[in-house]
């Protein structure tokens, strides 16, 4: 079963969305470490910012897994609650039809 997970984030301004940006590409860019984030990890994952409203930012963790998905991962919320401080928070769950 496919999985998008999808972090959306509404900065309070142009800093806190450039600042959230900035913390999220340095996570993306670290290694994964086999005990890190209770041993779960998307496949793959982007970052993306709306080409309009530039406080909007957009993360798709992409996932394959033999389970339903039924609640964010632990990866997911972890990276949410990062998020928190910058502005408001939009956390779902799209599932392969």
């Amino acid at each position: 079963m496919n999985c998008i997970e999808i972090i959306q984030l509404r900065a309070s301004g142009v800093t806190e969305a450039d600042q959230a940006s900035a913390m999220v590409r340095e996570i993306h860019q670290q290694p994964w470490h086999p005990c890190r984030y209770d041993r779960e990890h998307p496949d793959s994952w982007k970052i993306l910012r709306n080409s309009v409203c530039e406080t909007d930012l957009c993360l798709h963790l992409h996932w394959k897994s033999e389970e339903h998905f039924l609640k964010p991962s632990t990866f997911g919320l972890r990276l949410a609650r990062a998020l928190e401080e910058y502005g408001i928070i939009n956390h779902s769950i799209w599932q392969e039809t």
